[in-house]
């Protein structure tokens, strides 16, 4: 459907836009990973909304595409596993930074 539409070209060359869309950036409060990874169109302008949330699922690892399971993993995993190694007191901090500002952390 999306070759149909001219949203891809044929051959197909990967920009790896989704993963070149991570950034770690600073706020106030800290700092935060960020995802956009918008879909490019064939005139390599972005359409459409994030496309971040629909590869690799939302903060609670939901709102995965359905034909990104499997393929990409989910972002809440790969945090989970990163800090994982970290120092308790950091692990600590961490989760309740995290659950201040509504996302989960087990």
């Amino acid at each position: 459907m999306a070759a149909r539409r001219n949203l891809i070209r044929i051959p197909y060359v990967r920009t790896r836009s989704y993963l070149k869309s991570w950034k770690i950036k600073k706020y106030d409060q800290g700092y935060a990973l960020e995802g956009e990874g918008y879909w490019i169109g064939r005139t390599g302008m972005r359409v459409g909304q994030p496309a971040a949330v629909y590869i690799g699922g939302d903060p609670e690892g939901k709102q995965q595409s359905w034909m990104h399971r499997g393929r990409w993993p989910l972002v809440a995993n790969a945090v989970q596993e990163v800090t994982a190694n970290l120092p308790e007191e950091l692990r600590g901090d961490l989760a309740i930074t995290a659950r201040r500002y509504g996302y989960p952390w087990e």
